[in-house]
């Protein structure tokens, strides 16, 4: 996911496990957090708010992050 290249590299996903995992743990920074409205999925809330997508700033292992862009597909 992470070859060399000039592009950053995008994840599109409907997976809500995948979209709120990625980004509580390596997501934006929020000064206000992100709450649900009632009965709408964490997923959707971030999906609302970033429709476009969000960064995420994953560890690379050997002290680096490298930066993807994870698309979420939730409504």
């Amino acid at each position: 996911m992470f070859a060399t290249g000039g592009t950053k590299p995008k994840l599109m996903t409907a997976d809500v496990a995948v979209i709120t995992r990625l980004f509580q743990r390596y997501g934006p920074r929020l000064v206000t957090p992100l709450k649900p409205k009632h009965m709408q999925s964490m997923a959707a809330a971030i999906a609302e708010r970033f429709p476009d997508g969000f960064d995420a700033a994953i560890p690379d292992g050997v002290g680096g992050l490298r930066t993807i862009t994870i698309i979420p597909l939730a409504n």
